[in-house]
């Protein structure tokens, strides 16, 4: 009896060596000990610091701050963003962090007023306010509206982030409404879908009057950028990450909310540049997979985009719903020198979901980017081996 439990001590330790996959199922758990969907990942110094989008109203929120991006090291803190109505409720979404050239920081989110009513705005840090090793700045104040509510004939806007290219120009990004150029009907009636845009920064709180709205990423009618069926058709997330010689975009596709009876239909997509703002009328490139069975359902479209994470269709590439629904909003962080995805999702067991309730992961990614290579082959998530995964 002694030695067939020392037999399978040793067989489960080869085991746990031989196939790392199969360790990294087993521990498979959210990073952060709370929920915070749309994270952004930010480092400096020793530190990690994830902020994103707060179920608080009239200000409140919180983030995390650590030396290592796992649950039991990211402790999280408490931060106020003023936006000058102390009576309005409000709701900041999608709040990042950007430090310029000089040393000052500056905070950018969209203010959610409710019923779809946002403005993207740039923060400031109130007096006295300063950034610590470990200690984000706890008090923010409105600075200016970048991109100001217009009523509703005009963009709504969100996901904004602020970016500097190789030259030093900053640029924000964010993502709009923006109306179907094949839709001839009147006015509000018109179907609008979501673009990702850019604007040219004079400097972090200044938008140059001079570069209009410029579509760096928009939706091309393949159905699995369906925000939901025969409505809008939605690309969003504006996280940019320079990897090789290539600027790669790390967008998100779909519904945030999670159905009962039906699979989550968010999913994270990769698309890439050679420039940061490409020319006027270009776009990030997609990655396109031959469709021959047609399993999306497309019209007229022998291929569709094939994305990082996908936890809709199960004979899709890069499925995976055993281990998380609805993964969106990516980040490519380095960790130890090697190159890591921290994105948002619902655990793999839930039914339905507001939002709220996605959890943030991490999972290693593999990155072969060539000219010799398809696409589809430059950035791939190492995805642990649980059935139903490939």
């Amino acid at each position: 009896m002694k030695r067939s439990v020392v037999t399978l001590l040793l067989v489960i330790s080869l085991l746990s060596i031989c196939s790392p996959s199969l360790a990294q199922a087993a521990s498979w758990e959210p990073i952060l000990d709370r929920s915070l969907p749309d994270p952004f990942v930010y480092r400096e110094g020793d530190y990690w610091y994830i902020f994103g989008t707060t179920p608080f109203g009239y200000g409140g929120a919180y983030g995390f701050a650590g030396k290592e991006l796992s649950a039991e090291k990211m402790q999280r803190f408490k931060f106020r963003i003023d936006v000058g109505n102390p009576w309005r409720h409000y709701q900041v979404w999608g709040f990042k962090v950007y430090r310029h050239t000089d040393g000052t920081y500056h905070g950018y989110g969209a203010i959610h007023w409710g019923r779809y009513i946002t403005e993207v705005v740039h923060f400031v840090p109130k007096p006295g306010q300063t950034w610590q090793p470990g200690k984000a700045i706890a008090e923010w104040k409105l600075d200016k509206k970048l991109v100001p509510y217009r009523g509703k004939r005009h963009p709504v806007s969100y996901d904004q982030n602020l970016l500097r290219d190789t030259d030093g120009t900053l640029y924000l990004l964010y993502a709009a409404t923006v109306p179907r150029p094949s839709d001839d009907r009147p006015g509000e009636d018109k179907i609008s879908d979501v673009h990702i845009l850019a604007r040219r920064m004079l400097d972090p709180g200044n938008v140059d009057p001079d570069f209009p709205p410029r579509t760096i990423l928009r939706p091309e009618g393949y159905r699995s950028e369906d925000r939901n069926p025969n409505y809008m058709q939605i690309v969003e997330g504006c996280n940019i990450k320079r990897v090789a010689d290539k600027w790669v975009l790390i967008y998100s596709v779909g519904d945030f909310k999670l159905y009962e009876g039906r699979p989550s239909n968010y999913k994270i997509g990769l698309a890439y540049s050679d420039q940061l703002i490409p020319p006027q009328g270009k776009t990030y490139q997609k990655v396109l997979l031959p469709d021959p069975d047609n399993v999306w359902q497309n019209d007229g479209k022998s291929e569709e985009v094939g994305y990082l994470l996908q936890s809709q269709i199960a004979s899709w590439p890069n499925y995976c719903d055993r281990l998380v629904r609805g993964p969106g909003l990516g980040n490519i962080v380095q960790i130890d020198g090697r190159p890591w995805l921290v994105f948002h999702g619902y655990r793999p067991d839930a039914v339905k979901g507001n939002g709220n309730r996605r959890e943030v992961w991490k999972l290693p990614l593999k990155i072969e980017i060539s000219s010799e290579r398809p696409m589809q082959q430059w950035i791939r998530a190492v995805l642990p081996e649980t059935k139903g995964n490939k």
